[in-house]
């Protein structure tokens, strides 16, 4: 696999920002609520990143779960997005809104927290 695109790195290598980008999809993946806490900044990366494995698994077959499951290293969240998220949106022409909370109490050191507006 190439290096990523000159993005974003949040201070660290392409090596770095790969394997964060797979833990924090794969946490989103796993996640009962379909939402995780993280900054607006890295919202805005991984939300690209996890619409692409999200229209892997709208298409599904073996080859493009193999190919899930070597982008975010994690079989059981490859096994939840290919039987459960991706059959819900196999009929929709587009991916669906994914969406980070910002339901956590402590502040990230820098950058704001992404997420839905709170409900009153």
């Amino acid at each position: 696999m190439p290096a990523p695109k000159k993005s974003k790195r949040f201070g660290h290598s392409a090596a770095h920002q790969k394997l964060m980008l797979a833990n924090l999809a794969s946490h989103m993946i796993i996640s009962q609520a379909g939402a995780i806490t993280t900054t607006e900044a890295k919202a805005k990366v991984l939300r690209p990143y996890v619409e692409k494995l999200v229209t892997k698994a709208k298409h599904g077959g073996v080859h493009k779960q193999r190919q899930v499951v070597s982008t975010i290293h994690d079989k059981d969240a490859a096994h939840r997005l290919f039987a459960d998220i991706g059959p819900r949106y196999a009929a929709r022409a587009t991916t669906p809104p994914w969406r980070a909370s910002s339901s956590c109490s402590s502040r990230p050191r820098s950058g704001r927290l992404a997420g839905p507006a709170p409900q009153r």
